[in-house]
């Protein structure tokens, strides 16, 4: 029987931006849940309204903080499948949005447990560096009945927001 779980899981990624230094209080998946776990149909990979869901969510909540972001959204097999930059993101932006999303997706962990594990011990940045990960937070893996489907990654605005938000 499928779970049920609440389309209210979507406001999870707030997490990626809403997280404390601490990798014990962050959210370690984004979870698709309810009417919108049902009207995917493929519990394989994200679909294309899915990713625009999760990314309006981000928008919607970025535009409360008064920020801008960009939202990079990855099917499980590491394909583009949404991008999206609110006005004022640049390149570097939407790249790191899509370098945490990859992380997300290639760890199947927050890119912000990445990050905890270089502030813990800085060697071993490089060696993340070159198997293509990026320590940073913003990144998460997104699930549905425990099956990943994608990775959303967050990127932008941290330096204007004094705590909250993870870039």
């Amino acid at each position: 029987m499928m779970k049920r779980l609440h389309v209210a899981g979507l406001v999870f990624v707030v997490l990626a931006f809403a997280v404390t230094a601490s990798a014990q209080n962050s959210t370690s998946q984004f979870v698709v849940g309810g009417e919108t776990a049902k009207k995917m149909h493929d519990f394989s990979t994200i679909n294309l309204a899915t990713a625009e869901r999760i990314a309006e969510k981000c928008e919607d909540l970025a535009r409360k903080e008064g920020v801008a972001i960009s939202i990079y959204i990855l099917d499980n097999d590491g394909n583009h499948v949404y991008m999206h930059r609110m006005d004022g993101q640049g390149y570097l932006n939407i790249v790191t949005a899509e370098m945490k999303a990859r992380t997300a997706l290639l760890t199947r962990a927050p890119s912000k447990a990445r990050m905890n594990q270089v502030l813990r011990n800085p060697d071993t940045e490089l060696q993340q560096i070159q198997i293509g990960l990026f320590a940073n937070s913003g990144g998460l893996p997104i699930m549905v009945n425990d099956q990943l489907i994608g990775a959303v990654g967050v990127g932008g605005s941290a330096p204007r927001v004094a705590q909250g938000w993870s870039d």
